[in-house]
């Protein structure tokens, strides 16, 4: 996980667009 969050299902689903967005970039 990239950012300071608790780990989660709810979490992931966050994370995994905001990673998508950085590999874009």
């Amino acid at each position: 996980s990239l950012l300071p969050l608790p780990i989660g299902p709810r979490v992931l689903t966050l994370e995994v667009p905001v990673v998508n967005v950085l590999r874009d970039a």
